[in-house]
């Protein structure tokens, strides 16, 4: 039965509190494979069940297209060229829920016969029932704001300006950055480096004071945009390409849904390829995992954050204050859009877990700086080859 596909979309029993784990998430795919947030199966071929389940809703999409414009008396057909990429989920109330962008090729009998390729995105749901499905317009290119809080490591931040100016700039898929930098020794060196941009029309610097903390770095970005400003909560550390930010675009709604994707996070990069950065390409069991546990990068609009109740201020030092946001926006009846997003790869740095955390935070810092070494084969074939030498010397 269909309804077997995907054991992780159990459903826990009924209760009155809400949490991260009643979120039913997302796989994203492309044509040829899928991506898992499973720290186990990072990036797999389809199973044989999909592959199925797949062709059947293909077939339902292009027989509906086709009709409708022979409903219209258009002489036109519509085939299907290749599967672009999309997103799945299995709902126990719903059934199978697609999401899936499809390259067509549009050819019209009228004087003569004219083709063309288009590029359009399906919605399908898939109950025990009849199937329903409606078409997914693409989201206007608004003003995206990418709110970065940063206090020193100038260096990294030189590497996130290069790949601002390559997608943002370069491309002009309309952002902006919206820099909230506080004081460091390094301070002068960032404020330069964005003057010497040649993109520095697109970055914005507030300047704040006190010690570092993200959640009122980013509470002061909110206030510093309008309302109706799309905005992206980023970090430095953060690789993005164009269709990361599409999917941002995509998946956020005002006053409706919220896109929390779930963040591809590289392994220690010495134990991965032996150097200081390994490709974000390169996304395997072996060098990362997609970061099921964070929610720092996160899409909103002002008013839904504002509704929501924002961050918690009160959250200073390393983590939690994302969590917080995360289950607010739950509680707030939000629809809480979370995948897998191959577009967003979190580059390796090591994780220092500050003595002044709280307990609670510190152990979150501890399990994601564990988290982030290395894969479970590395570190067994690390622990085999270690006993192995300590039994041969023992002989």
């Amino acid at each position: 039965m269909i309804c077997n596909l995907d054991s992780s979309a159990a459903v826990s029993p009924p209760s009155n509190t809400i949490s991260r784990d009643d979120i039913n998430t997302w796989t994203f795919f492309t044509k040829k494979c899928q991506f898992d947030h499973s720290t186990f199966s990072v990036k797999r071929n389809h199973f044989i069940q999909w592959k199925v389940v797949m062709s059947r809703a293909i077939d339902f999409i292009m027989q509906q297209v086709n009709q409708e414009y022979a409903a219209h008396g258009i002489a036109t057909e519509q085939t299907l060229m290749e599967v672009v990429s999309g997103f799945r989920r299995f709902h126990p109330l719903h059934g199978i829920q697609l999401i899936i962008k499809l390259k067509l090729k549009f050819k019209r009998f009228r004087a003569g016969t004219f083709t063309a390729p288009s590029t359009r995105t399906f919605v399908l749901d898939m109950p025990l029932t009849d199937v329903v499905l409606r078409e997914l317009e693409q989201p206007a290119v608004e003003r995206l704001h990418l709110i970065l809080p940063l206090s020193g490591r100038f260096k990294t931040f030189k590497r996130f300006l290069s790949q601002f100016e390559l997608i943002c700039g370069q491309q002009n898929l309309n952002c902006e950055l919206l820099l909230i930098l506080y004081d460091s020794e390094e301070k002068a060196e960032t404020e330069a480096a964005v003057k010497a941009s040649p993109y520095s029309d697109k970055i914005r610097i507030v300047f704040e004071a006190g010690s570092f903390s993200r959640a009122k770095a980013l509470h002061k970005g909110v206030s510093e945009v309008q309302d109706g400003t799309l905005m992206l909560f980023i970090d430095v550390d953060l690789y993005f390409n164009e269709d990361a930010l599409l999917r941002v675009r995509q998946h956020t709604n005002k006053g409706r849904s919220i896109y929390f994707p779930i963040v591809f996070s590289q392994y220690d990069s010495q134990m991965v390829c032996g150097e200081d950065n390994c490709p974000v390409e390169d996304q395997s069991h072996l060098s990362g995992a997609f970061r099921f546990f964070g929610f720092g990068i996160t899409s909103m609009y002002k008013e839904d954050y504002v509704k929501s109740g924002g961050f918690d201020m009160s959250i200073t030092g390393w983590g939690k204050e994302d969590v917080d946001l995360f289950v607010k926006m739950i509680r707030a009846n939000y629809e809480v859009f979370r995948s897998a997003d191959p577009g967003f790869v979190h580059i390796y740095h090591p994780v220092i877990c500050d003595k002044s955390l709280s307990a609670e935070q510190t152990t979150m810092c501890l399990n994601s700086k564990s988290a982030s070494f290395a894969s479970k084969k590395t570190l067994v074939d690390i622990f085999a080859r270690t006993h192995w030498t300590v039994m041969t010397r023992s002989m």
